[in-house]
C-alpha cells in the first residue's frame, strides 16, 4: 500500500490471546504490548529501529485510571481568589473539585489540560479542593481517585489603614513607627499578628495625603514588614513623605495611612562597619547619599545616644575626612586589637558636615571587648579529627561594661589551600561574662597536623551596622573513622543482587548520610555500589536511592539518614542488576563520597567519606527468581512482527497509551 511519502507502508494484523489482560487467576489486569521489527534491504542491510511509540496496554473491561495527582496546593489571593497548583500526572488531563465548608459533598469545578489554575470564590469563609487524573482512550475516559483534599481561607475585606504613623531620626537613618489595625475595613475584628505592612517613600508635600489609587503607580520602599515598626537606612534628599499600608494573609491590601512628612537637613552616615583583624586597628567604613557633603569626623568616647553625651565624644581625626566616594575609610591606628581579639570596648561616632560647616547627627557605634579562643579537650586529645565531624568549643569573654547580643561566631580552616568556614548559632555575652560557643567542624582528609583556624566574630546591632572582631588560633588534628561495613543476601547471575550497608557513628557530633535527592524521586549522587570482576573490570554501578524507613526529607528536598553519636543506620536492601556474563566471585563495593551535617541549613558541613568492599558468590537463578528486562533479541529474524507481552520493569515508569480489546 503507498504511503504520503511514496515510502512502503505495511499493514499487519494479530488476535490477542483470551488471556491478555487477565492475571494468572483469569481477573483483569493491566499489560504492556510492544513489538519487535526486522528487515533487510538487496545488499542485506538489517534495520530493526522501532521509531514510534512502541508500548501499549492491554486490559479487559474499563479503562484504567492514571494516578491521584499529588502535592496539591492551595494559596489565599486577595479579594476572594484562590491560586492552585499540582504536580502533573503523565498524559492527563484533570477534574478540580470544590467543597465550602457547610457541604457534604465535593462539586466538580472544572476540566483541566494545565496544572495549575485560579479561583474566583462567590464568598469568604473556608473551602476545600481536591483534585483527580482524568484519562481518555479507546472512546472510554476514566477518573481517578480523588486526590487528599487542602484547605484555604477566603479573604475578600482588607484590613483597615494603620494609624498613628510616626517617623524619627537617628543615627541609623529615618525610624518609622505606627499602630496596627484591630478591625477591617468594614469594622470586623482583624487578627493583627497575621497582618504584614509596606512602606512607601513618597515626594509629596508636607501635610498630603495620598489616597489607594495614587499608590498603584508606586513601588514601596519595604514589602513584608511583620512588625509595626521600620527602618530606611538610605533616605532620599527629594522624597520626604512616607506612607504605610497593611496586608492580611490573602494579599490584601489597606487603604494608606495618613502621610507622614521628615524634612531632615544632613542625613547621618549608613551603612556603618568596624573590621579589626587580630593584631591590628579598628578599620571603619560607612555610605552617605548626601550630595552635599564636604567630609567627615570620627570621635569616640561618650554614650552613643542622640542628644546624650556629646560633651564627652573625643575626635581622633586630625582633619576633615574629604567625601570624595562611597564607601569612605578611617583606620583608627591609636587603638590596637590582640591576637584573640579586642581587651577594651570603644565607642566610635561617624559626623558628617557640610561646605558652611553644619554637622550631622552623629552615627554611634560600639567595639565590644570581646576575645575568642579554643577550648582544648582535657584529656589533651587533638581539637579536630580527620574522617568525622568535630564540635569544638570556643571560650568568648566580654571585657566590656555593655552586654552584646545578636553574635556569631565563624570558624576557618585550611583544607589543603582551600577555605572551609562553619559558623555558630547566635549568642549574647553579657557584661565581664564568658559564654561557651559550640560550632561543629568538618575533619577534612588534607588539615595539616597542626592547623590554624581564622575566627571571626560578627554582630549587626541595628540594620545598616555590623561589627567584625578576627582573632586567630592554632589547633592540633589527628585521625578517626566512622564504621562502615556491607553484607550480601542473595546474587542471581543475571539477575539482582541484594546488598545492604551498616554505618556505626562512631564520632560525638550527629552525622547524616545523602539516601536521595529531589524529595526522593531521585537517587543519591553520593552513594553507589560497584561490583567488579576480580581483575577490578566493572560489572555494575548502581546508585542508591532511599527515601523510606530510618530516613528523613529536610527542607532542600534531600533526603538522609542522620546517626545521632554512637547510633547504627542499617539501609534498606539495594537490588543492583548482575550480569549473565558475571564471575562464579564478584567484589562489591559500597562508595560513601561524603559525610554531612545539618544538610541544607547555614551550619551545613560536608567532608569526604570512604567506603568498604567484600566478596559475594554469584548463583544461577531459580526459574521464579527475579529478573531483569533487556532489549529483545531473537536468534532468527521474525517474518512478521509478533506481540511481546513484558512484565512492568522494577524502575519507574510512565504510563503507557491504552489498547483494549
Amino acid at each position: 500500500m503507498p504511503s504520503p511519502s511514496k515510502a512502503s507502508l505495511w499493514v499487519g494484523s494479530f488476535t490477542l490471546p483470551t488471556s491478555a489482560g487477565q492475571d494468572d487467576a483469569g481477573n483483569p489486569s493491566v499489560e504492556s504490548l510492544s513489538f519487535s521489527y526486522q528487515a533487510a534491504d538487496d545488499l542485506d542491510n538489517l534495520g530493526n529501529k522501532v521509531r514510534v511509540r512502541n508500548a501499549f496496554q492491554v486490559y479487559q473491561g474499563d479503562l484504567p485510571p492514571l494516578d491521584i495527582p499529588q502535592n496539591l496546593k492551595a494559596v489565599a489571593q486577595p479579594n476572594a481568589g484562590v491560586a492552585l497548583e499540582w504536580d502533573p500526572v503523565e498524559e492527563a488531563r484533570y477534574v478540580l473539585y470544590r467543597r465550602a465548608e457547610s457541604d457534604t459533598e465535593f462539586t466538580e469545578l472544572a476540566r483541566l489540560s494545565e496544572t495549575q489554575t485560579t479561583d474566583q470564590l462567590p464568598s469568604d469563609g473556608q473551602y476545600y479542593y481536591a483534585i483527580a487524573s482524568e484519562r481518555r482512550s479507546n472512546d472510554q475516559i476514566a477518573v481517578s481517585a480523588l486526590s487528599a483534599p487542602v484547605a484555604v481561607s477566603a479573604d475578600s475585606i482588607a484590613p483597615a489603614a494603620p494609624a498613628d504613623l510616626a517617623l524619627e531620626l537617628n543615627g541609623a537613618g529615618i525610624v518609622a513607627t505606627w499602630s496596627a489595625p484591630s478591625v477591617d475595613a468594614e469594622g470586623n475584628t482583624e487578627e493583627g499578628a497575621a497582618l504584614t505592612y509596606n512602606l512607601y517613600r513618597l515626594g509629596v508635600g508636607e501635610g498630603v495625603n495620598v489616597t489607594a489609587e495614587e499608590l498603584q503607580n508606586v513601588i514601596p520602599l519595604q514589602t513584608g514588614i511583620p512588625e509595626p515598626i521600620a527602618l530606611d537606612a538610605n533616605p532620599s534628599e527629594s522624597q520626604h513623605a512616607y506612607a504605610i499600608t497593611a496586608l492580611d494573609e490573602a494579599g490584601n491590601e489597606s487603604a494608606p495611612s495618613d502621610t507622614a512628612y521628615l524634612n531632615f537637613g544632613l542625613l547621618p552616615v549608613s551603612d556603618l562597619s568596624i573590621t579589626i583583624n587580630a593584631d591590628g586597628s579598628p578599620q571603619l567604613q560607612w555610605q552617605h547619599s548626601g550630595a552635599a557633603i564636604a567630609g567627615y569626623r570620627v570621635y569616640v568616647g561618650g554614650t552613643g545616644e542622640v542628644g546624650e553625651g556629646a560633651e564627652n565624644l573625643q575626635e581622633i581625626t586630625s582633619a576633615l575626612i574629604p567625601h570624595s566616594s562611597n564607601p569612605t575609610t578611617f583606620v583608627d591606628e591609636g587603638f590596637t586589637a590582640g591576637a584573640q581579639g579586642v581587651t577594651a570596648e570603644r565607642r566610635y561616632t561617624v559626623i558628617a558636615e557640610d561646605d558652611q560647616g553644619a554637622t550631622s547627627i552623629g552615627h554611634s557605634l560600639l567595639l565590644p571587648a570581646l576575645s575568642v579562643a579554643v577550648i582544648e579537650p582535657a584529656d589533651g586529645q587533638s581539637v579536630l579529627e580527620r574522617g568525622v565531624m568535630n564540635e569544638v568549643r570556643f571560650r568568648v569573654q566580654n571585657r566590656g561594661s555593655a552586654d552584646v547580643a545578636g553574635l556569631k561566631l565563624f570558624a576557618t580552616v585550611s583544607d589543603n589551600g582551600t577555605n572551609r568556614e562553619h559558623q555558630s548559632a547566635s549568642f549574647s555575652v553579657a557584661a565581664g561574662g564568658i559564654v561557651e560557643v559550640p560550632i561543629v567542624i568538618g575533619g577534612y582528609a588534607k588539615l595539616d597536623t597542626l592547623s590554624d583556624i581564622q575566627l571571626r566574630l560578627e554582630q549587626s546591632p541595628l540594620p545598616g551596622e555590623t561589627v567584625f572582631i578576627h582573632a586567630q588560633d592554632q589547633v592540633m588534628v589527628g585521625d578517626a573513622a566512622l564504621r562502615l561495613s556491607l553484607e550480601s543476601d542473595t546474587v542471581y547471575r543475571g539477575g539482582l543482587g541484594k546488598f545492604r550497608f551498616t554505618l556505626e557513628n562512631t564520632s560525638l557530633v550527629e552525622t547524616e548520610l545523602l539516601m536521595a535527592r529531589n524529595n526522593g524521586k531521585t537517587a543519591s549522587d553520593e552513594i553507589r555500589i560497584r561490583l567488579e570482576d576480580a581483575d577490578g573490570n566493572l560489572l555494575t554501578l548502581q546508585d542508591v536511592q532511599q527515601y523510606t524507613g530510618d530516613v528523613i526529607t529536610v527542607a532542600s528536598g534531600a533526603t538522609v539518614a542522620r546517626l545521632q553519636p554512637g547510633e547504627s543506620f542499617v539501609s534498606d536492601w539495594i537490588e543492583v542488576p548482575v550480569p549473565a556474563a558475571a564471575p562464579d566471585l564478584v567484589t562489591v563495593a559500597l562508595e560513601v563520597d561524603h559525610f554531612r551535617y545539618h544538610t541544607g541549613k547555614t551550619t551545613e558541613v560536608i567532608i569526604d567519606g570512604n567506603g568498604t568492599r567484600t566478596q559475594a558468590s554469584c548463583r544461577r537463578p531459580p526459574t521464579t527468581a527475579p529478573w531483569i528486562a533487556s532489549p529483545l533479541r531473537r536468534s532468527t529474524p521474525p517474518k512478521t512482527p509478533s506481540p511481546s507481552p513484558a512484565r512492568p520493569s522494577t524502575g519507574t515508569a510512565t504510563p503507557p497509551p491504552a489498547m483494549s480489546r
